[in-house]
């Protein structure tokens, strides 16, 4: 069903089809490459669910490929690309180690300067971090932000960008997730507005009931000796 597949996403790809109860079958194709096959019965299914997780990932050139450094004459240029490329990728490995992060990706701007001192480009640094359920997000943007300041020369603090998101696990589609975020924000409105409800309820209706009772005595009062008084 899919061929030329990297060992990620052919691992994905199978976890996800066995999670919908469909067997997948992973097979090794040349150049470290994987192929994935299924029944015929669930191709359409499977389809639809690769589609929907977004697999196969769609292919990224790195800097490696488009400078891949073989050549005669190295340009200042594709030596400040690599070695920012280098420095982003050792930073997304270390903040990927963090307590509760599943995955990080790191863009940076490494600090330029005219060679007299005066700065060309400042250090600028941000990252997107995917945090696993019940993580610590203070703790995760504090700790995130010190090592990127301390791993780039010449970065200020306005200068780091921390942007966190919640990681998806493989198997849960884009609906299931959709539809477990609608549920959770749903039903704590419903239980407030049960609440507001119920609170109504027990204030404005037993003030208003109570004065009827009330009421209701004192009518009972001025008739009672009335009664009396004609007898």
């Amino acid at each position: 069903m899919l061929t030329a597949l990297d060992q990620r996403d052919a691992r994905d790809a199978q976890v996800l089809l066995e999670r919908a109860g469909i067997h997948a079958n992973v097979l090794p194709d040349e150049d470290s490459a994987f192929s994935i096959s299924v029944d015929s019965r669930d191709r359409t299914k499977a389809i639809e669910l690769l589609a929907e997780a977004g697999l196969p990932r769609q292919p990224r050139s790195t800097v490696a490929d488009l400078f891949p450094g073989d050549g005669f004459v190295v340009t200042p240029f594709e030596q400040k690309a690599r070695l920012a490329f280098a420095v982003e990728q050792q930073l997304a490995d270390t903040l990927s180690a963090l307590d509760g992060v599943a995955a990080a990706r790191v863009h940076v701007v490494l600090p330029e300067d005219n060679g007299r001192g005066l700065i060309r480009e400042k250090a600028r640094a941000s990252a997107l971090l995917q945090y696993r359920p019940g993580a610590d997000l203070a703790d995760i943007e504090l700790k995130s932000r010190s090592i990127l300041l301390n791993s780039i020369r010449g970065l200020a603090s306005e200068d780091v960008s921390v942007i966190s998101s919640p990681w998806s696990e493989i198997g849960l589609t884009a609906s299931a997730a959709r539809q477990a975020l609608t549920s959770a924000t749903t039903q704590p409105a419903a239980a407030d507005k049960f609440a507001s409800f119920g609170s109504l309820f027990s204030y404005r209706n037993l003030s208003i009931l109570s004065g009827i009772v009330l009421a209701a005595a004192a009518g009972l009062l001025v008739i009672v000796p009335r009664r009396k008084e004609s007898r």
